[in-house]
């Protein structure tokens, strides 16, 4: 199948943790409709012509499984994080942000593309092509475990990495002259372009080659794309951040992030490229087994607040105002309209991009949107629930609380053990979700059943959301 080139994409360095980046595919159970075929960026993706002067450079980190409650503005007394903490406090801190999914691949698909990654069939993490013949079994087993319900390990992605037909932000904003760079873990397909065996060098040397990005483009503006292969596990942390924080090796591995986003963000005000920059800081979803979710029910891989609900920092010198909360509630394929709106340039004109732009968020974090919008959250390519506004509604779940089967597929024994669904939490009043009001407000459960229903009828006519082919 014909993938979207890495090289295409980032235009500039690419650095991969070993193992972290190829895709592929070991079961199938019945063959997907085809992908559509790419079509030409700039027949499809416009620019704004009332846009003058230079457009700004954009650095995206993103980290891989860091919790909510991670970082020292966000909370953490265990983690210290001076350089992200003074990031916050230069810009907005979102409160209520959240990864369009829980685990790590189909988060960086919606996050790259602005688009729910079940239009790209992206449900599910995928492997590397270098993954051993020990781990392939294991993984073909526990496929198979899931598929009889014994597993929370439902089925594998119906694609091999991006399919040619997205578009992603780096491919946007080369229409617009930008250089564009992705540094760190891909996990969207295809394989490393550099192997590191030594891990405890990954985030120096992710860093080292960001900082040769930024030094080498003052003459255009440029996107940084950069993804932390920590703290996921393994984990590791060089030896000088070995054992230096309370929060374990875990913690040791944010710190050496925390430092080496301080030596970026020092060569960029050096470069003096820091007042017409945005600088956005997050993670693709909640902790796995370390890091804290600041107190949200759940972890990675789930649709609690815990497994999805993850730090977001945005700083744009001048544009968006200073130490700011924004408490309105955001997802990261609002990044890629957001980006696009900044640089002058029109999202594509062919498909439904689903995430909004947060621009009015960014220069008026305080002020919500008129009419609140509809978050939708899946689980392995199943649409388990949607948020609006502060109020979260979950028709279908893995409560993981004995017990309970950990699937939902047991017939007559799952019926006998599982809790109750669905679910409904007023966030405003209960952001640890441990009240279910689903029997004091019919009327909502019923108005959300129905418009999940509608959303999933609307992916099933048109999963690839497609608008026109001209």
């Amino acid at each position: 199948m014909a993938k979207i080139s890495r090289r295409k994409f980032v235009g500039g360095v690419v650095v991969g943790g070993a193992g972290l980046a190829a895709g592929t595919c070991y079961l199938r159970q019945e063959k997907p409709a085809p992908f559509l075929p790419r079509r030409a960026v700039g027949d499809v993706v416009s620019l704004d012509q009332a846009f003058t002067g230079r457009p700004p450079n954009v650095i995206l980190v993103n980290c891989d499984d860091l919790g909510y409650g991670d970082l020292g503005c966000y909370g953490s007394t265990a983690v210290k994080t001076p350089h992200i903490d003074a990031l916050a406090a230069q810009g907005v801190r979102f409160t209520d942000f959240h990864a369009c999914d829980s685990v790590c691949t189909p988060s960086r698909a919606g996050l790259l593309t602005g688009r729910y990654p079940k239009r790209m069939r992206l449900d599910f993490p995928l492997f590397s092509g270098a993954t051993s013949l020990k781990v392939k079994l294991l993984n073909q087993i526990g496929f198979a475990a899931g598929a009889a319900g014994l597993m929370d390990m439902d089925s594998e992605v119906g694609a091999e990495g991006l399919n040619p037909f997205e578009i992603a932000i780096g491919d946007a904003l080369q229409q617009r002259g930008y250089r564009t760079a992705m540094i760190g873990k891909w996990h969207l397909g295809e394989t490393i372009e550099a192997e590191i065996t030594d891990r405890t060098k990954l985030s120096r040397i992710y860093t080292d080659e960001a900082i040769k990005i930024v030094e080498s483009s003052k003459d255009k503006p440029f996107f940084l794309y950069l993804a932390h292969t920590y703290p996921h596990r393994p984990l590791a942390a060089s030896a000088q951040f070995k054992d230096s924080s309370a929060g374990g090796l875990y913690g040791d591995a944010v710190e050496e992030i925390d430092w080496n986003f301080g030596r970026l963000m020092d060569t960029l005000k050096k470069a003096g490229q820091d007042k017409n920059t945005i600088v956005i800081f997050t993670s693709d979803n909640g902790p796995w087994y370390d890091g804290s979710p600041a107190g949200f029910r759940g972890r990675k891989g789930q649709s609690f607040e815990g497994g999805h609900r993850v730090p977001m920092i945005v700083r744009w010198d001048g544009v968006v105002p200073r130490g700011q909360l924004c408490d309105s509630p955001a997802m990261n394929i609002d990044v890629f309209p957001t980006l696009l709106g900044f640089a002058g340039v029109r999202t594509p004109s062919d498909r439904i991009i689903d995430g909004l732009s947060m621009a009015s968020l960014l220069t008026h974090p305080a002020e919500p949107p008129a009419t609140p919008r509809a978050l939708y959250f899946y689980h392995q390519g199943t649409l388990e629930s949607m948020r609006a506004g502060e109020w979260k509604f979950i028709r279908k779940i893995n409560h993981y609380v004995w017990p309970l089967p950990v699937n939902l597929k047991l017939g007559w024994l799952t019926r006998q053990t599982t809790g109750p669904l669905p679910l409904l939490y007023n966030l405003k009043t209960d952001p640890g979700e441990a009240y279910n009001l689903v029997g004091r407000y019919p009327d909502r459960v019923r108005d959300y059943t129905a418009r999940m229903e509608r959303w999933d009828d609307g992916m099933k006519r048109n999963l690839f959301g497609v608008t026109t082919t001209k």
